[in-house]
């Protein structure tokens, strides 16, 4: 499965951990205005992690620097290809989202979630490195939110009961909530949705 990951520089371990892509492109240095659409094409899936804002044409990697726009994505071939966006603001006013129905993907995110607590991997990226896996082994979007979902809500449970690091409930996710911080971050992401056109 050939996975374009994109995130902000300041969550590229983040990233890595999410998608397993050791090399992910970062903002900076990239920005939309080096990107070409052919650069683009050709993913089966793209994983993003960028900063969104209500009603915006683009999202931001750091020092607000234009990561993705909207003219970009209406001229790349993207019929086909599965978008998770970890980035809060896909959903109502998004002309991001809107692009990406157009040129036919299917988009997976969250209205207004915000659960970017840092580098460190919470909600989003959880959710999302859950998704990759679960789409690996069925075709629908739709099932491998479902999985994905499943398997978040068990894991915050469990660490909700017992307390401990992330990484004795799973050695997939090592890591730790300080003081139980940013699990009702991580619950936000339980609201993701699929969104396609037709």
């Amino acid at each position: 499965m050939s996975i374009l990951a994109y995130c902000s520089e300041t969550l590229k371990r983040r990233t890595v951990r999410a998608t397993g892509v050791h090399l992910p492109w970062t903002c900076p240095p990239l920005t939309a205005k080096c990107l070409y659409p052919s650069m683009l094409a050709g993913y089966k899936v793209w994983y993003l992690d960028m900063c969104g804002q209500r009603g915006a044409r683009a999202w931001y990697g750091d020092n607000e620097k234009a990561a993705l726009t909207v003219s970009l994505i209406e001229r790349v071939p993207l019929e086909g290809v599965v978008i998770f966006v970890a980035n809060c603001w896909v959903g109502e006013q998004s002309p991001m989202l809107e692009a990406m129905l157009d040129a036919k993907a299917c988009v997976v995110g969250g209205s207004w979630a915000d659960s970017r607590v840092g580098p460190r991997m919470y909600g989003t990226a959880m959710l999302g490195r859950w998704f990759l896996l679960s789409l690996r082994v069925t075709p629908s979007p739709e099932l491998a939110l479902v999985a994905a979902k499943a398997m978040l809500r068990a894991s915050l449970m469990a660490k909700r009961d017992a307390r401990k690091t992330m990484s004795e409930v799973g050695d997939l996710l090592p890591i730790e909530y300080p003081n139980g911080t940013g699990i009702g971050a991580a619950m936000d992401t339980l609201n993701f949705r699929v969104f396609r056109r037709g």
